[in-house]
Order: structure tokens, then C-alpha cells, then sequence
């Protein structure tokens, strides 16, 4: 079973303050998890439908999962988890990161990412730090 993608809202970026990085933690065996999955994915689905997931999947090697998430508050994302059922079974634990997104093209707007960099400077700037030279093929080291 799929799940839906997310829904994508032109006028706003992906993140727009703030973003989760969700890792679950199995405690159980897998033979467990694996009962419980369906429901689980139900689950994810309601959060994937409601635009507050974005991507998710087993982490390798399978141990948990990891959930990359949006939400206008911690405490969302929080009553999102304790609604988990593999949380409710008690058989996965969450540790949820926090963090403000201001690089890369999915970052809130009027964060840095937004501003505007001529590639050509940051290429410059880039070439003078030996490492990235390097894997430009701009150096020998």
C-alpha cells in the first residue's frame, strides 16, 4: 500500500517555521512490528493527508523509522506520536528533533535560502575550500 504524497501549497514553502525530524526506535522484535504495521501506516497516512508528513520510511538497518515532518508547534507533532500505534502498543519510542529550517530550497521564506547568491561568486568561494575544490575536479590537493 502507498502512501498519498503531500500536499504541496505553492504560496508557502515546505517548512514553514519550523520542521521534525521524527526517529523511531523499535523495543520490540520485528515479528511484533510487523502486526502492527497496517495500522501504523493508517497512521501515517491521516498525517501524510493533513500535509504534516512529508516523507518517511524504515531506517537501514531496520531498527526504527525516521519521519520528516511540519508542524506549527512541537506540541502538534508531540500529540501526533503519543497517537502512533505502535506507540500505544508500546513495542516504538520517538525522539523528535527540532529545527528551523533557513538553507536549501525547501527552507521558510525570507530565511537565507531565499536570498539571492550569483553562482558564479559561490562557486568562486566554494573552489577556495580544498575539499570541495577537490571534488570539483578543480584541484589535486
Amino acid at each position: 500500500m502507498s502512501s498519498p504524497a503531500s500536499p504541496l501549497i505553492a504560496d508557502r514553502p515546505l517548512f514553514p517555521e519550523r520542521a521534525f525530524v521524527l526517529l523511531v526506535e523499535y523495543v520490540a522484535p520485528l515479528e511484533r512490528i510487523d502486526e502492527l504495521l497496517d495500522v501504523h501506516r493508517a497512521w501515517l497516512d491521516v498525517h501524510f493527508t493533513a500535509g504534516t508528513f512529508l516523507v518517511s520510511g524504515p531506517r537501514v538497518p531496520r531498527v526504527g523509522g525516521t519521519i520528516l515532518a511540519t508542524a506549527p508547534s512541537r506540541g502538534h507533532v508531540e500529540d501526533a506520536v503519543a497517537a502512533d500505534p505502535l506507540v500505544q502498543a508500546g513495542v516504538a519510542v520517538y525522539e523528535i528533533v527540532e529545527f528551523t529550517p533557513t538553507r536549501g530550497p525547501y527552507a521558510a521564506l525570507g530565511a537565507e535560502s531565499k536570498q539571492h547568491v550569483d553562482p558564479g561568486v559561490t562557486t568562486g568561494i566554494l573552489e577556495q575550500v580544498p575539499d570541495v575544490a577537490y571534488a570539483l575536479g578543480r584541484s589535486n590537493r
